[in-house]
């Protein structure tokens, strides 16, 4: 047993050490799956089950959908084995993150509802984040029945929210619960003070892009970004641009969108960010006939998911290059490409595959 405390320790100071930089996603999953070895060795079980749930969501957050989805199955076996409820609804929630990333509705709810019924007869102890906890999950299920079509659950779950958001004092869980029921829009916002607002009046244009009304999201986001400029938050403006930009694009006003996408690249200072602007700059270039540019970007898009250790962005961004060098006429690199983005999508278990299968066909 003294071994094992011995390895942990050495490990602790290994990963202080590493913590003076920023992890990428891949040195992450790779220190937790040291620590998930060391425990399964010494047969440390407790320990092993807050571990394996770390690992699923580093997996997860790492782009590697089916070594998440067998790491958190394998701790919610264990957890079980256990009788440790609150750590059960942990996992749970972290199952239903995961399939809400993979595209499958159903199960996320399924997965969510169980850890929040999990969780709400837990005592919370006076913890505000736990009832925080809370109110994101049910916060994402009232999303997920937006988006099904399904507004009378979604307006049920919403209440739900906003009465333990109020609980907790939580402002931008506030700010979701009102935009889901449709009944406070800006005025229901100042409570959480003005530097806060344009993040609020984001998350109500974010339900709105989700619903499909792109015009009003529009005339939120233009309101977020004068808030933005007002207050001086640089990088809430280079967010609002960024999502006008996408809007944009989606409502085929192309040479609006790059205006949009390369202010807000001139702002960002946050990489993952970064790596979104250009992945969408890159589609608009394609869009408007300018494939050199497209390539161009979405070549960057690569190497800096790469370095980042972001395979899911890897492989998006092989998958447009595929589609801007398809559209130069060199049909060589784009399969190449093509093939590449579908070996990395089907490593980690992407629904993207099938679109990447397509292109290949074509």
């Amino acid at each position: 047993m003294k071994n094992f405390y011995d390895l942990l320790s050495l490990m602790q100071l290994q990963w202080t050490r590493c913590y003076q930089v920023v992890l990428t996603p891949s040195q992450e999953v790779e220190w937790l799956s040291l620590a998930v070895k060391a425990a399964q060795h010494f047969e440390e079980r407790d320990l092993l089950c807050g571990l394996l749930a770390n690992c699923g969501r580093a997996q997860r957050r790492n782009g590697n959908v089916v070594e998440s989805e067998r790491l958190l199955e394998e701790g919610l076996k264990l957890v079980r084995e256990l009788s440790d409820q609150r750590l059960e609804a942990r996992i749970l929630n972290e199952l239903g993150l995961l399939y809400l990333h993979t595209g499958e509705s159903k199960k996320a709810i399924a997965r969510l509802e169980l850890a929040f019924a999990l969780s709400r007869r837990l005592p919370t102890g006076g913890d505000n984040q736990e009832l925080t906890t809370l109110v994101s999950c049910l916060g994402t299920i009232a999303q997920q029945y937006s988006r099904q079509g399904k507004h009378r659950r979604a307006i049920k779950v919403a209440k739900k929210t906003l009465r333990l958001a109020k609980k907790t004092g939580d402002k931008i869980n506030l700010a979701v619960a009102r935009s889901l029921l449709g009944s406070v829009y800006v005025q229901g916002f100042t409570l959480s003070g003005r530097r806060s607002l344009p993040k609020h009046l984001i998350s109500i244009a974010f339900f709105h892009m989700r619903i499909g009304s792109l015009y009003r999201a529009t005339r939120l986001l233009k309101n977020a970004l004068v808030l933005a400029r007002l207050l001086g938050v640089k990088e809430i403006e280079s967010h609002c641009l960024a999502e006008l930009g996408i809007i944009s694009l989606l409502l085929m006003h192309n040479e609006q969108s790059i205006s949009y996408l390369l202010k807000a690249l001139g702002m960002t200072v946050d990489p993952t960010h970064e790596v979104v602007i250009r992945s969408q700059l890159g589609v608009a270039y394609n869009t408007i006939g300018q494939y050199a540019k497209a390539v161009e970007v979405q070549q960057r898009c690569l190497e800096l998911s790469r370095t980042r250790g972001d395979r899911h962005g890897e492989a998006c961004a092989l998958h447009n290059l595929s589609q801007a060098y398809k559209n130069l006429g060199d049909e060589v690199i784009a399969d190449s490409c093509a093939g590449a983005a579908l070996e990395i999508f089907l490593e980690i278990g992407s629904p993207i595959a099938g679109k990447t299968k397509e292109l290949l066909k074509k």
